[in-house]
C-alpha cells in the first residue's frame, strides 16, 4: 500500500511540474538557438532546417497550466494528508481494542 502512494505522489508531483520544465526548456531552446520567443504568436526559429517556432510558442504557453496545477495539487495534498490522518487513528484505535 506505500508503495502506491509513493507513485501516486511522485506522479502528481511529476504532472505538476511539467508545465514548468515545459516553459524551462523553451526557454533554454531559444537562448540557444538565438529565437525569439512569443506566447501570443509563434516566431520563425529555424533550427538545422526545421521550423521549431510553433513548438516553442506551444511549450511557452503550457507555462500557464501550472497556475491551474499548483493549487489543485495543494488541496490533493491536503485532502491526501486527512485520509492519511484518518487511517492512522483508524488503525490506532484497532490495534488499541484487540489488546
Amino acid at each position: 500500500m506505500k508503495t502506491t502512494r509513493s507513485i501516486f505522489a511522485i506522479s502528481v508531483t511529476a504532472l505538476t511540474l511539467l508545465p514548468i520544465a515545459a516553459v524551462m526548456l523553451t526557454a533554454m531552446l531559444a537562448a540557444i538557438t538565438g529565437c525569439d520567443v512569443n506566447e501570443s504568436a509563434p516566431q520563425t526559429c529555424q533550427v538545422l532546417g526545421v521550423e521549431i517556432g510553433g513548438l516553442l510558442a506551444t511549450l511557452m504557453a503550457t507555462g500557464w497550466m501550472a497556475l491551474f496545477l499548483i493549487p489543485l495539487v495543494i488541496v490533493i495534498a491536503l485532502l491526501w494528508a486527512v485520509f492519511e490522518a484518518g487511517a492512522y487513528l483508524y488503525r490506532r484505535r484497532r490495534l488499541r481494542r484487540l489488546r
